[in-house]
């Protein structure tokens, strides 16, 4: 594929909510299959949270002393079934500002 196709392809088609709905349908897919059923009933999930370093200059990733370098978060949502149903990046600072609120 060229270039142009590619970009052209990302600029009308990779959007927020066009990766939402096929992530939807991906998932509800998953969810009618005989094997995910043996794994869980689709009704409980898991979230967690993992930092990857990052070297040289990036535009999510900002210096955290805490964290020993440059770390953003992807924060990862998983049913019970085992299928990825959401997945969010968050800024180090971001998260950083969260854990303060709840602190206080």
């Amino acid at each position: 594929m060229s270039y142009d196709t590619l970009a052209w392809t990302q600029e009308w088609y990779v959007r927020e909510e066009t990766l939402r709905e096929a992530n939807t349908v991906l998932v509800n897919h998953h969810y009618k299959l005989e094997l995910a059923k043996k794994f869980g009933g689709g009704t409980m999930s898991s979230s967690d949270g993992q930092r990857f370093p990052v070297r040289g200059k990036s535009l999510t990733a900002r210096h955290m002393n805490i964290h020993g370098g440059r770390v953003p978060s992807t924060y990862t949502h998983v049913s019970d079934q085992w299928s990825t149903y959401g997945t969010k990046q968050i800024v180090p600072t971001t998260f950083l500002l969260t854990r303060l609120m709840w602190r206080s």
